[in-house]
């Protein structure tokens, strides 16, 4: 009988790494499996291939996202292993927290976005096995990177067909060339201009799952809009979709579905958070009710208002999801699922032409909804 975790074979090492990383569900689970990779060297090596799974590059200037990627690139050993990979970068003005305005070393030159691009395609050559992508830069940076990024793509011929799922904003369209096999698609849609879909559309032709979130802007309040204030302090403005301000009604959600409807092999769609689709729902931001003042001189009456907007807020929420359903089927009418605020619709292989008989379908709870990145990363 082995009397330590170096006595026993590597199998049966990466077996409990795999049971200790399942059990935590993924996100925690990586946490409890960090420490208990230091226990031995065998331990260490049956842990690798999960710990080194997916990495993600994040919180970083332009300047220091090269510097790691080159880094990275440096181990090849560690690179096998990963088959996700993540990149965030953020813009230096808003990572003063972690550098000084003083440090100089550290301040943004003309010269550090092309050799981020140029130090992203060297890491992407150099992987063998990955299979998911994701590139979000943060909204100040977008502009300048589809200004620099596009030549330093262009001139790569960078192919990837090991890669199936790619995530990123739905303006950064230079990635398309360097991945025609994804399957899996994600966009930040609420910019969507009509050419840029019509670039994924032609270029990804393969995409079978397709999850929309939404690309935060600052919108017009609802009392802008012509929505009245809602008089809980919870209920503040959301960054919001927004609607045509020209006096149309239709929802920006309804226009980008309709210019990604040439995607005909899409089965699955996971929609953003209803609160961002301007569809008449703004639960508030602090929970999912509404707050009783247990100190109010008139408590019954406190109770009663809270009751009756929690109410209001619920006949909301169901409208909202239907209109959801519509919006999505009559644009996708073969779907097989549909995902949003929770909730999975396992459609039926026959195309539904009739919304009420969406309503019947049997809801189920969506396991994935519970992870934040779900909507924001995914």
């Amino acid at each position: 009988m082995p009397r330590s975790f170096s006595d026993l074979d590597l199998d049966v090492l990466s077996c409990i790494c795999s049971e200790l990383y399942d059990a935590g569900e993924r996100i925690r689970g990586i946490y409890l499996l960090k420490p208990f990779s230091m226990t031995c060297r065998q331990v260490r090596t049956a842990a690798e291939p999960i710990l080194f799974r997916s990495v993600v590059v994040e919180l970083k200037s332009m300047r220091d996202c090269a510097r790691s990627m080159r880094q990275l690139r440096q181990l090849p050993t560690l690179l096998r292993f990963i088959r996700e990979f993540s990149l965030y970068p953020r813009a230096l003005k808003s990572l003063t927290y972690t550098h000084s305005p003083e440090d100089h070393d550290v301040q943004e030159s003309p010269e550090d976005l092309p050799t981020c691009a140029f130090e992203f395609i060297d890491l992407l050559r150099s992987f063998n096995n990955l299979e998911k992508l994701t590139f979000k830069p943060c909204r100040e940076l977008r502009e300048a990177v589809n200004l620099n990024f596009p030549f330093a793509f262009a001139g790569s011929g960078l192919r990837l067909e090991s890669v199936k799922s790619l995530a990123t904003e739905s303006s950064h369209t230079f990635l398309c060339a360097s991945f025609l096999s994804i399957t899996q698609l994600a966009l930040a849609i609420g910019e969507l201009r009509e050419y840029d879909a019509a670039v994924w559309v032609r270029t990804a032709g393969r995409v079978k799952s397709l999850c929309l979130f939404h690309a935060k802007s600052v919108s017009f309040p609802r009392q802008a809009l012509g929505h009245p204030r809602r008089s809980n302090s919870c209920r503040s403005p959301s960054l919001r979709y927004g609607v045509d301000h020209a006096g149309q009604n239709e929802p920006q959600i309804q226009k980008d579905l309709s210019y990604l409807k040439g995607f005909t092999r899409l089965t699955t769609l996971s929609l953003p958070r209803l609160s961002d689709l301007d569809l008449d729902y703004d639960p508030p931001r602090c929970g999912t009710s509404f707050f009783v003042d247990m100190g109010s001189p008139d408590l019954d009456a406190e109770i009663e208002r809270a009751r009756l907007l929690n109410e209001q807020m619920q006949r909301e929420l169901a409208a909202a999801k239907r209109e959801a359903k519509r919006l999505a089927l009559s644009v996708f009418p073969h779907l097989r699922t549909l995902r949003f605020e929770g909730t999975v619709f396992n459609l039926p292989h026959l195309a539904i032409k009739d919304i009420e008989g969406v309503d019947q379908l049997e809801a189920e709870y969506d396991p994935l909804y519970k992870y934040p990145e779900y909507y924001s990363r995914h």
